[in-house]
């Protein structure tokens, strides 16, 4: 009579594996318990004026307690990708730009005297002695006909219109002037970051949220509205 084969038979006993407790999970061990903004992609603007106009780095925290060398280290990426970026394709010296800030502040303010003297003294006389003036601030030839007063008017609102684009060309170039290194007195503040959002949202067309923007994208709008001024510029010199 045949032995019966035991393998895969229920009567077999399994040996029972000592159970393992569980542990609660947790990080490796060399994985910091901190966080940081390392990069202009991602740190928000209104945290990088924190970091740059305040010397408060710690506006890069994303959270825990980072080291100080960390921190300083993290911010020194940071500034020399923000120099970087704001830095045009064609880079000029503080001393070029100066002189084309003063120049479009010059124009703005002429343009301006002569509006303002024409509105004061409606007279021919006087049309005749400012149109020249007029048409060289300008760059181009904006006819004034004292025949019609509305027409008048709305010419002199006109020519205003076309200076302001000097203003906001001016205050454009002042705040992107090169800037050599951090903390240096000619560093802006965060008031001139603020008036430099709102000429951003006026070039755009809608308003620029500080919490919203990363400094990378700020950096970015800054060099699109240069490169649009420039253009607009060559365009009326031609």
């Amino acid at each position: 009579m045949r032995k019966k084969k035991t393998s895969g038979s229920a009567f077999i006993k399994l040996r029972k594996l000592p159970e393992v407790s569980r542990l609660p999970s947790s990080p490796p061990p060399d994985t910091p318990s901190w966080r940081l903004y390392l990069r202009t992609t991602d740190l928000p603007l209104d945290r990088f004026i924190r970091a740059y106009c305040e010397d408060d780095l710690t506006a890069l925290v994303i959270k825990g307690d980072p080291p100080a060398d960390e921190i300083q280290k993290a911010w020194e990426a940071i500034y020399d990708d923000y120099t970087d970026k704001m830095a045009s394709d064609n880079y000029r010296d503080i001393q070029e730009v100066t002189k084309e800030i003063n120049l479009a502040t010059i124009k703005y303010n002429a343009v301006k005297t002569i509006v303002q003297l024409l509105e004061f003294f409606p007279v021919q006389e006087w049309v005749d002695v400012c149109q020249p003036s007029l048409n060289a601030c300008l760059g181009f030839e904006w006819p004034l006909d004292l025949s019609d007063k509305i027409l008048f008017v709305q010419q002199l609102e006109g020519a205003m219109g076309h200076a302001a684009s000097f203003f906001t060309e001016a205050e454009a170039m002042r705040v992107t002037l090169p800037k050599t290194k951090a903390g240096s007195a000619s560093k802006p503040t965060v008031e001139s970051f603020d008036e430099m959002i709102v000429i951003l949202s006026r070039y755009n067309k809608y308003k620029i949220q500080k919490r919203e923007t990363t400094t990378s994208e700020f950096c970015i709008m800054m060099q699109d509205m240069h490169r649009g001024l420039e253009a607009a510029r060559r365009a009326q010199n031609n």
